[in-house]
Formats: structure tokens, sequence, C-alpha cells
């Protein structure tokens, strides 16, 4: 009989112990659903630019001169020569610069062929940088270019970017749940998963390319004058003279 009351009231608890459980897990939980962002600017600590230089006429600088009169060609050696002077002087060093990429502009009929050639700088800061727009001769540049920005302490600066955004997100909720009377719980989820560095980083691991200046030493520009507009490439240089980070962070956090 002591045994049958005993199982009896075992399973009354039992039973009392499983509704408790279920309701307790029918209970909604409160929650906020908030995203941070953050953005910091990066010094590059390795900068890669780009020039292309280009056999020209001397005639396109004479805006008296037709196209079809352009005789003198000045050849990519002399263009060249010029060229790494001018590097020199401005503060590259020997080993920072090579050559890419070789080939040809395109034949006018009736005219020789143009030759051309890239070079490639691997520099350490700015400041060289504004020394080569300061000091080559840009007849015969077709183009400068910044190619790529790097830091070799991305990994940390995109980290503290995270760390950023999501502090962000929790002053968000901080605030809007205080704002209705309501206290803010523990996280119950981060998604930091939408890495938006990638579409901000100018660039890091993406070899794209900024342009610096557009206008090309054609024959066709030569009633403008000819030559690249220093003005325009001093303009795009201080447009991108830092890599940009950018984070967004989705976190949900309880509402006590």
């Amino acid at each position: 009989m002591k045994k049958a009351l005993f199982l009896a009231l075992c399973l009354s608890m039992a039973i009392t112990a499983g509704a408790q459980n279920t309701t307790a897990q029918l209970e909604p939980i409160r929650y906020i659903d908030v995203t941070g962002s953050a953005e910091i600017e990066v010094e590059p600590n390795e900068i890669t630019f780009a020039i292309n230089i280009t056999e020209y006429w001397k005639e396109e600088f004479d805006k008296k001169v037709k196209v079809e009169n352009f005789k003198t060609k000045v050849p990519l050696a002399d263009i060249e020569n010029d060229l790494v002077a001018a590097l020199l002087k401005a503060g590259v060093k020997k080993e920072e610069i090579s050559v890419r990429e070789v080939g040809g502009y395109g034949r006018r009929v009736g005219k020789d062929f143009l030759n051309s050639k890239r070079y490639e700088l691997k520099l350490k800061d700015f400041k060289v940088v504004d020394n080569i727009i300061k000091n080559v001769e840009t007849r015969g540049i077709d183009y400068m270019n910044i190619t790529e920005l790097k830091n070799d302490k991305i990994g940390e600066y995109r980290l503290d970017c995270k760390v950023k955004a999501l502090k962000a997100a929790q002053n968000k909720a901080k605030v809007l749940v205080e704002a209705i009377g309501e206290e803010l719980g523990e996280v119950l989820n981060i998604d930091s998963s939408n890495d938006g560095s990638l579409g901000y980083i100018r660039p890091q691991f993406m070899n794209v390319t900024y342009a610096a200046a557009s206008r090309s030493l054609k024959a066709e520009d030569a009633a403008e004058g000819g030559a690249m507009d220093i003005e325009d490439v001093r303009n795009s240089i201080d447009n991108i003279r830092k890599i940009k980070l950018s984070e967004r962070t989705s976190v949900r956090f309880r509402i006590k």
C-alpha cells in the first residue's frame, strides 16, 4: 500500500514539473533586433602606383598644326629616360620601379605605330606620390593610377571596426528599450557575416583601379592642348588617400 502511494506521489510530482516546463516554454521571449554600423579610415603603408607612357608627336602641342601633318615622333626611350629621372628626383627608389606591360597605342592611317609601356611603383607613403605629380613631365603620359592600397595590419583594423559596430548596436538597443520603460537583457544572437568592408576598402584584396586621370595624349586631344590636367590628377588622388573599412552587425537582445 505504501509503495503504491509513493509511486502515485512521484507520478503527480512529475506531471506538475512537466506542466511547469511546458508553461515556461510557451512563454514568449521578448527581444529586440538592431543593427550597428561603424566605419574607420586606415593609413596605407603600401601604395601601388601605375604610370602609362606612350610615344607622341611633337606637333600635338602646336595648335596651328593639323593632325594629318604630325611628323615628329618622340621615341619611347626618350620619354622613359625623362620619366625615370623624374621618379628618382621625386624620391622613388630604383627597386620600387618595375615594368608591367609593353605594347602599342594603335596606328593611324599613314602614321607610325605608337609604342607604350606601363610602369608600376611600390611606394610607402603619399608624400612620394605628391612629389611624382609635381615633378613628372606629363607629355607622353597617358594616365597615372593608384591601383592598390594596403596595410599589413588590416586584420586588426577590421576587428576593431567589428567591435565598434557591435557596441553601436548595443547602445542603440539600450536607448530604444529604455525609451519604453524596459530594461535591456543579454545577447541572444550576433550576425556579423555581412562584411561591409569589402564594399568600402580601397582596395586591399581586390585589384581595383581608381583612375587618377582620364585624359590621354591622343592626337584628337591636341586641339585642346594635349597635356594631362595635373590638377585633376591631384584632386583624384586626394579622394583615395586612405583605406576605408565599413562594418554592419545585426544583434538580437533579450528584453527583461
